[in-house]
């Protein structure tokens, strides 16, 4: 099977791992698991508890899931012969825009940031890094299921809050103020695919 093809399996069931570990059981959690919906359910229909345990793995507030998934889309973005910017900025470059935009270390939650082709969303998870207050992230990605592993990436790095949009950011921004005009944000930057590459601050 191509790497294209199996990686939407392999990364939603380690998504579907990480919120079962950290969201199940919880009445107040962002992300409810239903009865029957967690990873051990879906283990158990297996019949075997040798197949899918992760159970040495648990989370435990640290970024290995997380760190995984991240290197699986890195992989997954060289195996099926895509340009890694397609859908995955590589690490040391998101570090370095991240860098260049300048944001203050204890920035507010009240400042934003956007990207407006922002692929599996690992640069943005790298700006929100760089500062150490929590940031509020924005995203359009014009690839559905690439939008999606956005979404499950900003989960997995403790952003459940982000907002990431599915839409071509060109024809159709969705991120505009009441009067229609382009929303403004405190930083933007990208890694636009098939283009050059760049940040702005």
């Amino acid at each position: 099977m191509d790497a294209s093809q199996y990686k939407d399996y392999v990364l939603t069931l380690l998504f579907v791992k990480y919120v079962s570990d950290k969201y199940a059981g919880d009445p107040y959690a962002l992300i409810q698991v239903p009865d029957g919906g967690s990873f051990d359910d879906m283990v158990a229909l297996k019949g075997s508890k040798e197949i899918g345990d992760l159970s040495d793995n648990r989370v435990t507030g640290d970024d290995l899931l997380g760190d995984a998934y991240e290197y699986l889309m890195r992989h997954f973005a060289t195996e099926s012969g895509k340009s890694k910017g397609q859908f995955y900025t590589p690490a040391e470059v998101s570090r370095v825009l991240a860098k260049v935009v300048g944001l203050p270390e204890d920035a507010p939650a009240s400042q934003t940031v956007y990207d407006p082709t922002c692929g599996s969303g690992s640069l943005l998870l790298k700006v929100a890094d760089e500062a150490e207050g929590d940031l509020s992230l924005y995203g359009q990605e014009m690839d559905n299921a690439t939008a999606a592993l956005a979404k499950m990436n900003m989960i997995l790095h403790d952003n459940p809050t982000a907002e990431i949009w599915q839409d071509n950011t060109l024809a159709s921004p969705h991120w505009t103020e009441d009067d229609g005009r382009l929303k403004r944000f405190d930083f933007a930057v990208a890694n636009p695919p098939r283009t050059s590459r760049g940040a702005t601050g």
